[in-house]
């Protein structure tokens, strides 16, 4: 069976595929061989949840702006000339 790696902090170790979840609901993200991050962890910490909290909040807001911004803005008219393409 094929070991995988997961981080959290600064610890890495190498696993089995079966253990994964387990592990990624602990804290620990999947990674590849070059460090990039394959299946983000679950945060466990409070101080992270809340960091995520924040920052997604922040997210949802620019988004409704986005999209009451967008919202705003009149149709394009259709011209007889554009319609006739």
């Amino acid at each position: 069976m094929a070991k995988v790696k997961v981080r959290r902090n600064n610890e890495i170790l190498r696993i089995e595929e079966y253990l994964v979840q387990s592990f990624v609901d602990n804290g620990y993200d999947v990674i590849d061989e070059q460090g990039n991050v394959l299946i983000k962890a679950i945060p466990t910490d409070p101080v992270q949840l809340k960091a995520e909290y924040l920052r997604l909040t922040k997210e949802v807001d620019e988004l409704k702006a986005q999209l009451a911004k967008a919202q705003e803005k009149p149709a394009p008219k259709r011209t007889k000339k554009s319609d006739e393409q």
